[in-house]
């Protein structure tokens, strides 16, 4: 199953960090792309929580269900989901004390493509490239809002 890896030091306490992770219905401040959060809980703080998730990419809307599948309060969150056309992702975002006033944010990434061999050819054609770029970009979205410049 194809990876995606990113991570950010923050210059504000990991607490902060989580603060932002378990309110799930604050993602659209740090990803672009999401346009909106609905049907989520105020806090994620167990397995079997859902949520549903609406993605504008490239002109194009979707709308997915992401399951919290493990959680481990202000350390780890991994949720599993669909993207559409058959994409399965389980991401897992987590944090690293580095600090007292810093730490790290991790985002670890792996999907599956459809259609076996063609997706496999699909993702190499563009795919990966934007999976990789919008995990560059959630990174950065969170460190400028955490550290007050988002």
């Amino acid at each position: 199953m194809p990876t995606i890896q990113q991570s950010v030091e923050i210059e504000r306490p990991a607490g902060a960090v989580w603060a932002v992770l378990e309110d799930v219905r604050r993602l659209p401040e740090f990803s672009h792309s999401t346009v909106a959060v609905r049907e989520a809980p105020e806090r994620l703080t167990a397995p079997g929580q859902t949520f549903h998730q609406e993605v504008k990419l490239l002109g194009r809307s979707f709308d997915s269900e992401w399951v919290v599948t493990a959680l481990e309060p202000g350390r780890s969150l991994t949720i599993e989901g669909d993207v559409g056309y058959g994409v399965r992702y389980c991401l897992t975002e987590s944090l690293e004390e580095l600090g007292a006033d810093r730490c790290r944010f991790g985002l670890h990434i792996e999907y599956r493509l459809p259609l076996g061999v063609l997706g496999r050819v699909a993702g190499r054609l563009g795919v990966e490239r934007r999976a990789e770029a919008e995990a560059g970009e959630v990174v950065a979205g969170m460190k400028a809002l955490v550290e007050g410049r988002g």
